[in-house]
């Protein structure tokens, strides 16, 4: 923002409110502590900063995601969240009003303390969840969970957070050197890495707080901003113990859980922290190490709870015995004796009688030769009517299949409708395709390539669970290789474009290799060397899979040169410095010269270089 304050004019309102001093400034704007003349309250109005060269869609864009996002966090409605109560423009400048607190915000708390006591960081930390929890529920992430947002109100005691639905304004290039866009020390990986950000980028966030209210210290904060991003995004920082010693283990686990850097990996939503953070067993972990006193009736309502379903949780802990002492009763041994004693009388019976139809089989020939002869007949007949029914001729319900085909306007032998439904896959109608795929594998002559042309159907409908279960029913069926080997063309195609998209689970690699037996195959082979991202890693593991030979270099400097990811560049950075190959330092060579262009990554391979020189 300018020197020149619009706001500060004298007589100039936001809507209706009227600024009445200043509260706070930063990069992002000021905020203000007005009146509101109708409802004569005090409220914070916060005037957020535009970079006055940003072109015009740029600056609509920012104002219309601005209004729509003011307007979905006025329906918040939590005790820990600040509510939002207006917002609107002003000269160019967006604006929002909000619930002004009297207190100081946990940034001021922690400049002022530097550290907080274990009890006190949990009840924040329980405030703040409950609001993330209450605001996820509805759709909305804050993306902006800091010290600076998390308010503590003098009266109550309750910490409150602030900042919903004020996005961050656009800066031009010109502005962006030197200047922190946004809260790089509070940023999750995936915020740094321009990836899909969900709830879980809030609790990473939520998990620097908690580091650093018991710590003193932020985990991530360095130097530089690109150190600090670097650390953040490959999880540098000193494990709690080591800083504090005598911390608990639960709490431990739980700030190691929520910074995780994969976000998958990390506590999943702001209810299971809730959960955790509330159940009795945390809260009595060992404080002492933190000079915590708490209070025994605190818990008092819960234990008498626990105590009250004690007996039925002591019986379901008798079941198992009970079930087995049953059986030593006088009445059950004896009712249990007779029946095995009476099971032991017929079986004896049944093979006297046994032996006795044998003796007679040894001894009447002709008896002998009429059955073997009749057995050999009616084997006969059925292995015909098998031949027949296989080869010649299709049963009632099959034909029905031709015919319901037909009216459908597929008409022809099988094969030539197989050919149809091949057609309308490479159109991507695949709902039809579908229908003729489902229809022919009721033929049996043709079952398992109906099927596997399901898989392919699937394949491109991206649907990993269906591709897996087509393929096993293809594979049920006879014939099952020959159809791999009609449609092998069709199903490599397909594969390509499914691996090119995403992330494989190991079922589907599985099947591939197992089910489709293309662990081996020539074409796969060539995948790890594509720039697809995808294509290469999931080629990559099923040639791994069959035990195949890859140049991991040369897949490792295609990350590096078309990854677009900062975090995977920087993962192949750290393995191309682990090889003694000259391909990898000249690689490494290169990124570290790319400076502002790929700063980040330039540091971490410029890195890589002194320790190898070292």
């Amino acid at each position: 923002m300018k020197e020149k304050e619009v706001f500060e004019i004298e007589g100039l309102t936001f809507g209706r409110y009227i600024p009445l001093r200043l509260l706070g400034k930063g990069a992002m704007g000021r905020v203000y502590l007005a009146n509101d003349p109708v409802l004569q309250r005090p409220v914070a109005i916060k005037i957020i900063a535009v970079e006055e060269h940003i072109d015009p869609q740029t600056r609509d864009t920012y104002l219309e995601r601005f209004s729509l996002e003011a307007r979905a966090s006025a329906k918040l409605r939590h005790p820990s969240i600040v509510t939002v109560y207006d917002a609107g423009e002003q000269d160019g400048f967006p604006w929002i009003a909000f619930e002004y607190i009297e207190g100081e915000s946990l940034e001021e708390l922690l400049k002022r303390d530097k550290q907080i006591d274990n009890f006190k960081a949990k009840t924040i930390l329980i405030d703040i969840a409950s609001a993330l929890s209450y605001a996820h529920e509805t759709g909305i992430v804050h993306r902006d969970v800091k010290p600076a947002n998390i308010l503590i109100d003098r009266k109550t005691g309750i910490s409150k957070l602030s900042d919903f639905g004020v996005i961050k304004a656009p800066f031009s290039l010109a502005t962006q050197e030197g200047i922190t866009i946004g809260s790089p020390g509070f940023m999750s990986p995936e915020q740094i890495d321009g990836a899909v950000v969900d709830q879980r980028s809030d609790l990473f966030s939520l998990g620097i707080i908690y580091y650093q209210m018991l710590t003193g210290i932020h985990p991530f904060l360095r130097t530089t901003l690109q150190t600090t991003f670097f650390a953040t995004l490959t999880g540098d920082y000193k494990p709690i113990k080591q800083v504090l010693p005598g911390i608990d283990d639960k709490t431990e686990q739980l700030i190691s859980s929520l910074l995780k850097v994969k976000k998958d990996d990390r506590i999943s939503s702001a209810r299971e922290l809730l959960a955790i953070l509330e159940s009795p067993s945390f809260c009595e972990v060992d404080v002492k190490a933190n000079n915590i006193a708490l209070s025994e009736n605190k818990f008092e309502f819960g234990r008498k709870i626990i105590r009250s379903f004690q007996p039925l949780v002591t019986f379901i802990k008798k079941t198992d015995s009970a079930i087995f002492n049953t059986a030593k009763h006088p009445v059950i041994q004896s009712f249990l004796k007779k029946s095995t004693t009476l099971f032991l009388k017929h079986f004896q019976s049944f093979s006297k009688k046994v032996k006795e139809f044998n003796t007679l089989l040894k001894w009447n020939k002709k008896f002998r030769t009429t059955i073997g002869v009749s057995s050999i007949c009616i084997a006969g007949v059925i292995l015909s009517f098998m031949v027949y029914s296989t080869f010649f001729d299709f049963s009632i319900d099959e034909k029905k299949v031709l015919l319901e085909l037909a009216n459908n306007g597929y008409r022809g032998t099988p094969l030539q409708i197989m050919k149809k439904c091949i057609g309308l896959i490479d159109k991507n109608e695949l709902n039809d395709a579908q229908k003729i795929a489902e229809a022919l594998a009721k033929l049996k002559k043709y079952s398992a390539r109906a099927y596997l042309l399901d898989a392919v159907i699937e394949l491109k409908d991206d649907d990993e669970d269906d591709v897996i279960e087509a393929v096993n029913n293809a594979k049920r069926c006879p014939g099952y290789k020959k159809a791999l080997a009609f449609n092998q063309g069709l199903i490599l195609t397909e594969i390509k474009n499914f691996l090119s998209d995403h992330e494989i689970s190991r079922e589907m690699i599985d099947c591939i290799c197992y089910n489709l037996y293309l662990g081996n195959n020539d074409v796969i082979k060539k995948w790890p060397y594509e720039k697809s991202y995808w294509l290469r890693w999931n080629s990559i593991k099923i040639l791994n899979e069959m035990g195949q030979k890859i140049d991991m270099v040369e897949a490792y400097i295609l990350d590096l040169k078309h990854a677009g990811s900062m975090r995977v560049r920087i993962k192949a950075v750290n393995r191309l410095g682990e090889m003694k190959d000259k391909r990898a330092i000249s690689a490494l060579e290169d990124v570290a010269h790319r400076g502002f262009a790929d700063p980040i990554v330039s540091v971490a391979a410029q890195s890589v270089l002194d320790k190898n020189k070292k």
